[in-house]
């Protein structure tokens, strides 16, 4: 974690289905933490969580 100034935890629910406009909502909020140049941290898994590392994911992010 130390490698890692800069970073934003994103945790939640692992039932959000990623077909829901939170979820949606969720990736790209995560893609534009991704694209400032945070990492994003999560609890890993499904729901909120998934949806905060696939964001980070398509931007070439770093997630946690």
């Amino acid at each position: 974690m130390k490698k890692y100034k800069k970073s934003v935890t994103i945790f939640g629910s692992a039932r959000l289905s990623e077909d829901t406009k939170a979820a949606q909502d969720i990736i790209k909020l995560a893609e534009k933490i991704a694209t400032a140049g945070y990492a994003v941290v999560t609890g890993g898994g499904h729901g909120i969580m998934g949806a905060g590392n696939k964001g980070a994911s398509n931007a070439g992010g770093d997630s946690l």
